[in-house]
């Protein structure tokens, strides 16, 4: 019985391993040029204009990764009134039929998730 764990232990930009075993042994293996760590892609701020809004908003992710995104609209308790999928960088939303008042833009990937307020006028 053993354990694994694969990261960037020694901050190199490298995996490395760590295989313990129940034993109490320990084996460390220092990475390869070959196992290089994936760019890990936090997310950006992403711009909502206008803001404030008569009714149309959009919204720009910028160099956000959209694949497998969503943006929801939140009232100020935190209750998702409107969402959907992303397809493309930049979206536009109708939010005429809301009343006025302030709202939360949430975008969300598999990298996690950013809110932006946007105040409905």
């Amino acid at each position: 019985n053993s354990f694994v764990a694969i990261a960037d232990i020694t901050n190199d930009a490298r995996l490395d391993m760590l295989v313990g075993n129940y034993a109490g042994g320990v084996a460390f293996y220092k990475g390869d040029f070959g196992l290089s760590v994936t760019e890990n892609k936090k997310l950006e701020e992403f711009s909502i204009y206008p803001n404030p809004t008569n009714g149309m908003v959009t919204i720009d992710l910028g160099k956000n990764y959209i694949k497998n995104s969503t943006i929801e609209i939140l009232d100020l308790v935190g209750k998702v009134i409107y969402k959907q999928n992303v397809i493309n960088a930049k979206t536009t939303l109708d939010i005429n039929n809301y009343a006025k008042g302030v709202y939360l833009i949430k975008f969300s990937n598999n990298n996690g998730s950013k809110v932006t307020k946007v105040i409905k006028e």
